[in-house]
């Protein structure tokens, strides 16, 4: 099936699905809002590991969100983490809305 897709239409399948998909914690998590928390820690200790890394260390300074969505990583792993995280995500309703998330307290 992906054989014979091209590239270009490969990317617009995607952003074919994403714009179906609500700009919440739920959309982005396809249902599953309530492995938010889960999932942050597995994420954290795969960084961790890079983080700490004493013959290659990496960086603090800067994180790249890619297919940032809402912001979900940003707010409760990267930005914990680094000191700037630039987001990058191809849905400008999930940008849009990451703007009012980054800014709540409790989510």
């Amino acid at each position: 099936m992906y054989d014979e897709m091209t590239e270009s239409d490969f990317y617009a399948k995607g952003k074919s699905y994403w714009e179906t998909i609500p700009a919440t914690i739920d959309g982005m998590l396809g249902g599953h809002s309530s492995v938010l928390n889960a999932d942050i820690r597995a994420s954290s200790r795969f960084l961790e590991d890079f983080l700490e890394d004493k013959k290659q260390p990496v960086g603090k300074e800067r994180a790249l969100d890619c297919g940032s969505g809402i912001g979900r990583v940003t707010k409760h792993l990267l930005a914990k983490l680094f000191t700037t995280v630039d987001m990058v995500e191809q849905n400008k309703e999930f940008l849009d809305a990451s703007h009012v998330y980054l800014d709540q307290e409790n989510n």
